[in-house]
């Protein structure tokens, strides 16, 4: 099988690359030579990926484009001729994104658009699994459901939303076959975004340094384990691309544990499973980005998933979590 993929640089991007060369699979990236000097960049490069880190790119085949730019998308797309495009590049980062709200929302839906295009012009048989985010699903109660209406307060929402709807466009248009993955929080081994609660405090109880939290740790979470995020990517590759295929093109999922936490009792779970508490200091200041409109609680609900697609998620938050500490106290030993 043939395979676009985005993003691979990105902590999901590492951990599906590293899956699908275990089969074989004739992967190209499409990587974005940045051009812009982002704010964050010094503090988290690029280079410190699973991606590059264990060298998967000498094992795919790269294209250096900006994705805005169709002529480069639809030459890539009609000269690979894809089995599935596995689309994950955005900014990732909300503080990045709020300080460049023009290239955050063009390389979102210019982005997502050039791909869609050239799929219906050149290879309308391609596979387009597109990944979104929980967190436009600001101004809705808990749990949030499928059928929810978007309010964007924020570039970075806004953003993520354009290729959904893009996605789903195209899928009742056009006949792509397209779906969206909307997903609770990911937490796993090479997570080097240290803002994240769950590498951060990881990494404060192995380096003996106390844990700042900019809230009062009360805000709640729901997470998804990295290796069933890749699972569920397997999943859809499979389910779609059946012969004759009942699979109902353009929807979009919910995919998370449904256990939901607060940030106080994320510190608890992993302390006792490392085997020691930190110190914790409620320094305040709230999200870089959503400051005071930080979503307090956040729930999916995925029984559209487990319905239609007879999804259970495979490991539970405690298990994922003694692999992650697992992977951090071995990594930073090395």
């Amino acid at each position: 099988m043939r395979i676009i993929i985005t993003g691979a640089t990105g902590l999901l991007g590492g951990w599906l690359v590293s899956d699908l060369l275990k089969e074989s699979y004739e992967l190209t990236i499409i990587r974005y030579k940045q051009n812009l000097n982002y704010e964050s960049s010094k503090k988290n490069p690029r280079n410190n990926c699973q991606y590059l880190l264990r060298d998967f790119d000498k094992q795919c085949k790269e294209r250096f484009i900006d994705l805005s730019n169709y002529e480069s998308v639809e030459k890539i797309v009609r000269d690979t001729q894809p089995n599935a495009i596995i689309h994950m590049a955005a900014v990732s980062r909300v503080h990045v994104a709020k300080n460049n709200p023009k290239h955050t929302y063009e390389l979102a839906s210019n982005g997502t658009l050039n791909l869609l295009e050239a799929i219906r012009l050149h290879s309308p048989g391609t596979i387009f699994i597109c990944h979104t985010d929980h967190k436009f699903y600001s101004g809705n109660n808990i749990p949030f459901n499928e059928d929810m209406l978007f309010n964007p307060n924020f570039i970075f929402d806004a953003a993520k939303i354009s290729k959904e709807y893009l996605t789903k466009i195209y899928s009742k248009s056009y006949k792509v076959k397209g779906i969206t993955i909307r997903s609770g929080s990911y937490f796993g081994g090479y997570d080097f975004n240290l803002h994240r609660i769950v590498p951060y405090v990881i990494k404060c109880l192995i380096n003996n340094e106390k844990v700042e939290l900019r809230t009062n740790g009360s805000l709640t979470r729901d997470f998804l384990y990295i290796k069933d995020a890749v699972l569920i990517n397997r999943m859809l590759l499979n389910s779609m691309s059946k012969p004759n295929t009942k699979f109902e093109f353009g929807n979009a999922f919910n995919f998370s544990l449904e256990n939901t936490k607060s940030i106080m009792e994320i510190i608890e779970i992993i302390s006792e499973i490392f085997g020691k508490k930190p110190e914790i200091d409620m320094i305040g200041g709230g999200h870089p980005l959503y400051e005071s409109s930080e979503l307090s609680n956040i729930k999916l609900d995925c029984t559209k998933a487990k319905r239609e697609l007879n999804w259970e998620p495979k490991y539970s938050l405690e298990d994922g979590l003694k692999e992650t500490i697992d992977f951090y106290c071995s990594y930073f030993k090395q």
